[in-house]
């Protein structure tokens, strides 16, 4: 069994979707950002980086005999799950590190475009314009 700590983010429900389409049993805990609670004592002892998502697998990386396994950012908890179920990376050298290529390509892009939207925030958050008011506007 893992326990799944997230948010209904887009890098929050990456773990969820990847435990799903692995077939893996998980238990789901919120971790409401929008109230702070991943900066509370107990979910810091998962991730000291205070973000989601997380895992702990009960089971360990070695089998159920194994201590639990605590993991933390999207991208390890994506190949962790791959490689713990053999679905998705293929067995080939070369093709696993072109898939692995791939993923850190995607990881890259999510930082780079996060980082653009808080730029562009901070920009014109005290400025009556379109991109401000539209674009990264919340629903």
């Amino acid at each position: 069994m893992i326990d799944l700590y997230t948010y209904r983010t887009s890098n929050g429900r990456k773990a969820s979707i990847m435990l799903e389409e692995c077939g893996l049993d998980y238990a789901l805990h919120i971790v409401d950002i929008t109230r702070g609670e991943q900066g509370e004592p107990a979910f810091r002892i998962i991730n000291p980086n205070g973000r989601i998502p997380a895992i702990v697998d009960r089971e360990g990386a070695g089998g159920p005999d194994s201590a639990p396994l605590v993991l933390f950012e999207s991208g390890a908890i994506l190949l962790y799950l791959a490689q713990k179920t053999g679905l998705f990376l293929p067995e080939d050298e070369k093709d696993r590190w072109r898939a692995v290529q791939w993923l850190m390509s995607h990881i890259k892009r999510l930082i780079f475009s996060m980082s653009c939207k808080v730029g562009c925030v901070t920009l014109y958050r005290n400025v009556s314009h379109p991109v401000s008011h539209y674009r990264w506007q919340e629903p």
